[in-house]
């Protein structure tokens, strides 16, 4: 069943990946020379950054509900290809090969375009709308609690 999304003014920071691919291809040729090329799959990825810390998630709403930190960083998978049966295709795994972390500093370095909450993650059924919710309702308090926490400081 769709719902309604409640409008938010958080702003997603997209993650840009380039250069990641062509790294996870070279760790993965160390083991497997067949391989020829590896893709990050078919989600964005991005954060928003908060008082309470940076907070990362795809464009499926999925990601940690703790901020990320440089002893827990963010995690992008990447699938190996190889060529197809037919020219022009490719075949791709099932579960990804390559895992590369990256600190608050790293994402920070990886900025990219600013997206809407309510754009960036994709609209399709109840799981994606239930995601969103979570990610508006997670984001809004850390950032209300924090001004709370500031005022009080001001009050004493």
């Amino acid at each position: 069943m769709f719902q309604h999304r409640e409008p938010t003014k958080i702003e997603v920071t997209t993650i840009q990946a380039e250069g990641l691919e062509a790294q996870a291809l070279a760790f993965r040729r160390k083991s497997d020379s067949t391989v020829t090329g590896m893709r990050l799959g078919f989600a964005s990825h991005g954060f928003v950054e908060t008082p309470k810390g940076i907070f990362a998630f795809c464009s499926e709403g999925v990601g940690r509900a703790l901020p990320i930190t440089d002893s827990a960083p963010y995690e992008l998978e990447f699938y190996a290809e190889w060529p197809g049966d037919e020219p022009g295709l490719t075949s791709q795994e099932a579960i990804p090969s390559v895992t590369i972390a990256l600190t608050p500093a790293e994402l920070r370095e990886r900025a990219g375009k600013q997206v809407n909450l309510g754009e960036f993650i994709r609209t399709f059924g109840a799981r994606l709308d239930g995601n969103y919710a979570a990610w508006k309702t997670a984001l809004e308090k850390a950032m209300r609690s924090h001004r709370r926490e500031k005022e009080a400081s001001h009050e004493g």
